[in-house]
């Protein structure tokens, strides 16, 4: 994701014009992003991972790989639900 995008994402949730030409701010938004985006691609990662039905580990490692930017775009719509 570009600072662009999480940029664009803040503004959607409400983050307020001026915060963004503070440089700091900028950088801790972007690291912020970064971790929700690892830690969603962990959470799809582990779903596929226990589904054999859409060969799972494939999956999971394609997801990982997205991280390195090495890995396949998957379009994939997958609900995870925590008991």
């Amino acid at each position: 994701m570009t600072q662009d995008e999480i940029i664009k994402l803040a503004r959607q949730a409400g983050f307020h014009d001026g915060l963004f030409s503070n440089e700091s701010f900028k950088h801790h938004l972007a690291a912020f992003a970064y971790f929700v985006a690892a830690k969603e691609r962990e959470a799809c990662a582990k779903a596929c991972e226990n589904s054999v039905e859409y060969a799972g580990e494939t999956l999971a490692e394609k997801i990982r790989a997205r991280e390195k930017g090495t890995g396949i775009n998957l379009t994939l719509s997958i609900k995870c639900v925590t008991m």
